[in-house]
């Protein structure tokens, strides 16, 4: 678990890439995001309240 501030999902995932750099490039390649209990597409500037849960899924690839 990590603890990051930020008003939108786009500054939550920010911080989350600037706490651990490794996880930046899967970031910059493309997530799913679950605020709250609810999946969320495109949602860099949804805002978040200062305790909602924020759950993050690497997009998967394949055919």
């Amino acid at each position: 678990m990590i603890e990051v501030d930020g008003a939108t999902v786009g500054e939550v995932l920010d911080a989350v890439a600037a706490e651990c750099p490794a996880l930046a490039p899967i970031l910059a390649a493309g997530v799913s995001v679950a605020v709250d209990g609810q999946v969320m597409t495109g949602a860099r500037r949804e805002p978040v309240k200062p305790d909602s849960e924020i759950f993050i899924f690497q997009k998967m690839k394949g055919g």
